[in-house]
C-alpha cells in the first residue's frame, strides 16, 4: 500500500491547541509488511537532509 505523506514544520508552542503548520514537502511512503495501524512503521525513501526540519507529518489515508 503506497500513500502520500505531508512533511511539515509545527512552529506553535506545545500548549497551543490550534497548531500553525507549514508543509515542507510531500513524499510517498509504504507500510512495513507487519505493522500496527495504531503505531505504524512506514518506509520512505529520500535524503535525510530533506527531512531534517520536519517535526510533524500528516497521512490523509489514516486521517491523522
Amino acid at each position: 500500500m503506497s500513500f502520500n505523506i505531508s512533511l511539515m514544520v509545527n512552529s506553535s508552542p506545545k500548549e497551543q491547541l490550534d497548531k500553525n503548520l507549514s508543509t515542507i514537502q510531500t513524499v510517498s511512503g509504504t507500510l512495513k509488511e507487519e505493522t500496527s495501524l495504531i503505531d505504524p512503521t512506514i518506509k520512505i525513501q529520500g535524503s535525510v537532509s530533506s527531512f531534517s526540519n520536519c517535526n510533524y507529518m500528516y497521512i490523509p489515508e489514516f486521517n491523522r
